[in-house]
């Protein structure tokens, strides 16, 4: 977990940027604008991205020059998490699962307003930006707003970025600029029963690939969110929780001179509903239902073929269970998940529906062995169901100098 003022003096432009120094994760790299969190040598969809608990739902695991639209300035935590846990968000977690929070619906009355402002400049790139929250409250309501602005340009770099040198402007990666803005509030009801709350965001992402192609990315996406917890719903449950995240989330791919070539779009709506329990004979843990719809394309801008991905529906539900307790000196956890995936393309594109019928368990154990200090052990065996452009896709990536054919 990062946090507090470890998490503020390591915040980059990115979130590969800002984890790339953690124990067991590095970071891709191509360029300042994308950058993803790479968990023990697994990343692209093996490598679950999150806010809030809740798909972060952008195209990042397609291609290395995609950005991850989740914006790590104005967090307030990050989580990585692997083993048993890591099932309750979902199997494409084989390698692990980043957890952005924000803060954004907050869940307890601030008596006073409060917040954070940081200004950063940074000279390798030209680096202006500047983030912040604020927390406060009406009576029962708690309330949040957040933002940020990021404009750096292209950075310095010793000598030509080409070995040759040949045409290329020593001293500066071209095309390595980037330019982004985000906004965010949220309002939440908070009562003793529990609390109710709904949060949006939009973010704006202009960022260029250094590439011989000179193309950018220009990113949009808005979201929403729903959280509600309801205490001691019945039985010998302690809280019952739901979320909702729906996202509208589309980048397309520029040309140098701003000629649109490629047009990516994803709209999904996930729920989660969960039971949690404190105090069953020592065990402690959760069960619960999560569920995930989601349309996405990747389409030429001038024809509306699909020259990378086709337009395709998935919808996926699940079931998952996750328990510990400690045995004296060793604390043991363990889940599982039940999943079932289908992916449908568009019929104009007689493509083949695809489903899968998912398992996935894990088995971890810690012990203390100083203090701060612990050995711990996992065994998992997860099945994960291949993403829609693993299995559909066919057509060139010019930034990264491949052919991708789905099966």
């Amino acid at each position: 977990i990062l946090s507090g003022s470890e998490l503020r003096s390591k915040i980059g432009s990115s979130l590969g940027e800002t984890l790339g120094s953690e124990l067991g994760v590095s970071a891709s790299g191509f360029g300042a604008g994308a950058s993803r969190p790479i968990i023990r040598g697994l990343e692209g969809p093996r490598v679950k991205i999150l806010q809030n608990g809740m798909l972060v739902a952008d195209v990042s695991g397609l291609s290395n020059d995609h950005a991850v639209a989740s914006e790590t300035a104005s967090s307030q935590q990050i989580e990585i998490l692997r083993g048993p846990a890591a099932l309750l968000y979902g199997s494409g977690a084989i390698g692990g699962l980043v957890n952005v929070v924000d803060g954004r619906i907050p869940t307890s009355l601030s008596k006073q307003l409060n917040g954070e402002f940081e200004v950063k400049y940074v000279g390798v790139n030209s680096e202006k930006s500047g983030s912040f929250f604020l927390d406060g409250s009406i009576n029962d309501i708690a309330l949040h707003l957040d933002g940020n602005s990021r404009d750096t340009k292209d950075y310095k770099i010793p000598g030509f970025a080409n070995a040759n040198g040949e045409g290329d402007m020593k001293g500066r990666l071209s095309n390595s600029f980037t330019r982004e803005h985000s906004m965010g509030f949220g309002a939440t009801l908070i009562k003793s029963w529990g609390h109710i709350g709904a949060s949006i965001q939009n973010m704006q992402d202009v960022y260029g690939i250094p590439t011989e192609e000179m193309s950018y990315i220009d990113l949009d996406q808005t979201r929403f969110d729903i959280d509600a917890a309801v205490f001691k719903p019945f039985f010998v449950f302690d809280t019952l929780k739901f979320k909702l995240g729906s996202t509208d989330y589309q980048h397309t791919e520029k040309l140098q001179d701003g000629t649109p070539a490629t047009d990516f779009k994803n709209r999904t709506l996930e729920t989660r509903t969960s039971l949690s329990h404190t105090n069953w004979n020592g065990w402690e843990g959760s069960l619960g239902l999560q569920t995930e719809h989601a349309n996405f394309s990747a389409l030429s801008a001038e024809t509306g073929r699909a020259d990378t991905v086709p337009t395709t529906r998935s919808t996926s539900n699940a079931i998952f269970l996750v328990e510990q307790k400690n045995f004296g000196a060793i604390t043991l956890s363990g889940g599982g998940r039940i999943e079932k995936v289908k992916r449908q393309p568009q019929a104009s594109f007689n493509l083949p529906q695809r489903e899968f019928n998912l398992h996935s368990f894990s088995l971890g154990g810690l012990i203390p062995v100083a203090n701060g200090y612990a050995i711990v052990s996992s065994l998992s065996s997860a099945q994960r169901a291949p993403t829609t452009e693993e299995l559909y896709s066919n057509g060139p990536h010019e930034s990264t100098l491949t052919f991708d054919i789905g099966d």
